[in-house]
């Protein structure tokens, strides 16, 4: 099916909002920072509008019968059987950039190296069972035990970086975009601080509307990313099913929060890593890594384990590296999947970056590398861009990098 593909570029900063509360009064308002990038179901919306004005749409009240047939209805896609992809966030020297998988780490210190972590040996914890007594817990390879390492979370890895993770190895230093934190300021040449984007904390003064003067308590403050202009830091989204005479989305459009507006066109198709060209092996079982690049909700209420299944994939769960939980939730028009107009119930699901550690029959290779860029987990988030997973392999020895960088 052929994939449509647009560009955002921010027109002044942006704000995303996360799962903490942002009403008037709260303690934690005073913290509130955006993401970035935003969710696939922020980007989705925003896109759909877009869509929807170029059709006619005034931009109020609801859509009509021949911007339905082609947008979908809220949240049912079909007609037409939309389905979206990312979004992905390029640079403009760059390329694509992909979130940083959990596996990878920095040795802290002056040298800095970058590791992976990998299954180690067997031991008893609250994670066994009867079926597996015993689990392998993601250790750091090829480092001092006594060295502490940090994930690079909030980081972005090249498309050479991220194909040399896929094959086994790490990224080179010149492929990692740091994020970086206020206290371990970093001095990489393509520190994400100063290359990608910047943070900005604004402070406003609710109004009163009637009486236009300011009302007593009614300070707020919200902290907005600004993508650098210069080096043309964008959102790239794909849409599959779309027809051929699709009106050009209107530009700008509202996108996130605050009364903030992005530049929308037609874009160019993301440049993906590759599968790796063989998959390591180890008593007799194929090990191939799965790694998210967009959030993902699982399938079952319970997240799989050591020694299950992971969505339908082949083989099974050797153990996996993941930061803690994202809490995502979402504004909803009028009738809504039958809801109030208004905010949505957040739902816990994994973070890009997310990876696990897989075995399977090497009579499965073909299904393992057919995986390659699908979506997994709950079919409905699917379809908006959530769940999207790389595939790699890994090594069930000392002898675990097999290219990159700093081994």
């Amino acid at each position: 099916m052929t994939t449509t593909w647009y560009r955002f570029e921010a027109a002044d900063v942006l704000f995303f909002r996360d799962g903490r509360p942002f009403n008037q009064g709260d303690p934690a308002q005073m913290a509130i920072t955006s993401l970035f990038p935003p969710h696939p179901n922020t980007a989705v919306g925003a896109l759909r509008a877009a869509l929807a004005r170029g059709m006619g749409w005034s931009g109020t009240g609801p859509w009509g019968k021949g911007t339905t047939d082609m947008l979908g209805d809220g949240a049912n896609l079909d007609p037409p059987g939309l389905h979206f992809k990312g979004p992905y966030l390029t640079h403009g020297l760059a390329g694509p950039l992909f979130p940083a998988p959990a596996m990878i780490v920095k040795e802290k210190g002056d040298e800095g190296q970058i590791r992976r972590l990998g299954p180690g040996r067997a031991r008893e914890c609250d994670l066994s069972s009867k079926t597996r007594p015993k689990v392998r817990l993601a250790e750091p390879k090829k480092t001092d035990p006594k060295a502490r390492v940090k994930g690079l979370t909030g980081s972005w890895l090249t498309l050479g970086g991220m194909q040399h993770v896929l094959n086994g190895g790490v990224p080179t230093r010149k492929e990692i975009y740091l994020a970086g934190d206020d206290s371990e300021p970093s001095d990489e040449e393509n520190d994400v601080k100063n290359v990608l984007f910047a943070r900005e904390v604004r402070i406003g003064l609710a109004r009163n509307p009637k009486t236009r003067t300011a009302e007593q308590g009614a300070l707020y403050t919200a902290g907005f990313v600004r993508p650098q202009a210069g080096e043309k830091v964008a959102l790239v989204m794909g849409v599959e099913g779309l027809k051929d005479d699709t009106p050009a989305p209107v530009s700008p459009i509202p996108l996130g929060g605050e009364g903030r507006f992005a530049w929308v066109d037609g874009g160019e198709e993301i440049a993906w890593p590759e599968p790796p060209e063989a998959f390591q092996s180890a008593g007799g079982k194929l090990l191939y890594t799965v790694t998210l690049i967009t959030p993902a909700q699982l399938c079952g209420p319970i997240w799989p384990g050591p020694g299950e299944q992971l969505c339908g994939l082949p083989g099974t769960i050797v153990c996996a590296c993941h930061e803690r939980p994202l809490m995502v939730g979402g504004w909803a028009s009028k009738d809504f999947k039958g809801q109030e107009q208004g905010p949505q119930p957040l739902r816990a699901m994994l973070p890009p970056g997310s990876t696990w550690f897989m075995e399977a029959s090497p009579d499965d290779v073909a299904k393992v590398r057919e995986a390659h860029l699908k979506h997994i987990g709950d079919k409905d988030k699917q379809d908006w861009g959530y769940g999207q997973i790389l595939i790699g392999t890994w090594m069930d020895d000392d002898t675990r990098t097999i290219g990159g960088g700093d081994q």
